[in-house]
């Protein structure tokens, strides 16, 4: 099985959940956990090392990149808090931690960046069983990119709360949720939320 969790911040999130409560069925797989922190992603790693067993045959992978829907971008700047540098509301949006109510001091720092496109080709996959975003206001985007007819994805977990901007839910039908749940339509797609602020869209058979 192939999981990428994209935006794991600190660790201790949706993907990291499920592969914890799978963990016995988990042996061969690969996980890519990835993140535009650099400090997020050490306590990413801290965490699963501490959590898992290499004799469990769970293979983890730990990326520092910025996922962005800007092609043939090659650096992005990314907005992370100085006296907090793994705060879940670390962003590409400068105004993500504003909105939160968050008034210290923003670093701008300036990250390596792949689609999630150019990040699946370059991990050779084409098959993701479990994708897992929470990119504090760009998964919509990062979604709208994604190319379902060249990469299957059969289970996607994304943060429903952030879709046209911080704190638009998709509920609202704002654009951006509007282009993302005709996507999710057009290929096939039944979409559910999930807990308070996350929603599942998962692929349903298709009649041929």
């Amino acid at each position: 099985m192939n999981i990428v969790d994209i935006g794991c911040g600190q660790g201790e999130d949706e993907g990291f959940f499920f592969v914890k409560a799978y963990r016995k069925f988990l042996s061969g797989s690969s996980v890519f956990l990835v993140d535009a922190s650099r400090a997020s992603l050490e306590a990413s790693r801290n965490l699963y090392q501490k959590c898992f067993e290499e004799k469990e045959g769970i293979k983890f992978h730990f990326l520092n990149y910025a996922i962005t829907n800007e092609i043939d971008t090659q650096k992005v700047p990314f907005y992370i808090s100085k006296q907090e540098p793994t705060c879940g509301l670390n962003s590409l949006s400068p105004q993500h931690a504003r909105a939160h109510g968050r008034n210290e001091e923003i670093e701008e720092v300036l990250v390596e960046a792949l689609t999630i496109n150019a990040l699946f080709k370059k991990l050779n996959l084409t098959q993701i069983d479990r994708l897992f975003i929470d990119t504090e206001g760009w998964d919509a985007k990062i979604l709208l990119d994604l190319d379902l007819d060249e990469f299957f994805v059969p289970s996607i977990h994304f943060e429903r709360l952030h879709i046209d901007g911080p704190l638009e839910n998709i509920d609202k039908k704002g654009p951006l949720a509007t282009q993302l749940l005709d996507k999710f339509k057009k290929h096939q797609y039944a979409t559910i939320p999930h807990r308070e602020w996350e929603m599942i869209a998962t692929a349903q058979p298709i009649n041929i």
